[in-house]
């Protein structure tokens, strides 16, 4: 892999470092692909189908203690 992976409440928080624009990362619960999310707009790319409160949560929380 060619980044950082974070786990946080049970989420994976998976950050390329040679991704597209805008800046965001990607979201998995287990081996399931939630969804992106825009760091840069603080917004989901992609809504994920499932998890979504909590997967929003998991994002703040990681934002937060890391100074994003």
């Amino acid at each position: 892999m060619n980044g950082d992976e974070w786990e946080v409440n049970g989420f994976r928080i998976r950050k390329y470092k040679r991704d597209h624009p805008p800046e965001h990362v990607h979201v998995y619960k287990g081996d399931k692909a939630l969804g992106r999310y825009d760091l840069e707009h603080d917004c989901w790319m992609d809504t994920p189908a499932s998890h979504l409160n909590t997967a929003s949560e998991a994002i703040g929380k990681w934002r937060k203690d890391h100074g994003l």
